[in-house]
């Protein structure tokens, strides 16, 4: 799976290259992962994956927010604060690791 969203990230980056997209214009990711859960099977590489996403996007120059072992509660908070960081006609990148 790491090396797919990793391919991902890479398809990503032409993209924006391609595009004349790369300097032009602000760049936001929101990264959240979970390993674990209360409830159900704990997972163990969703933290790690959304570390490695969080890691290439930053270098690619978004502003990234990494989201760790969340619930709903501060999910949601991450979630108002990151779309209140947005500004019109910016690039926005959200990622999901975990169930």
């Amino acid at each position: 799976m790491r090396a797919a969203i990793l391919r991902g990230l890479a398809a990503l980056s032409m993209l924006l290259i391609h595009a004349g997209l790369a300097q032009a214009q602000d760049r936001f990711a929101l990264i959240v992962g979970n390993d674990g859960y209360r409830e159900i099977t704990k997972l163990e590489k969703a933290r790690g994956d959304s570390q490695a996403v969080a890691n290439r996007l930053a270098g690619l120059g978004f502003k990234v927010d990494l989201v760790q072992d969340t619930d709903r509660r501060s999910f949601n908070a991450a979630l108002a604060g990151f779309k209140a960081k947005i500004t019109p006609g910016a690039i926005v990148y959200f990622h999901f690791s975990g169930h």
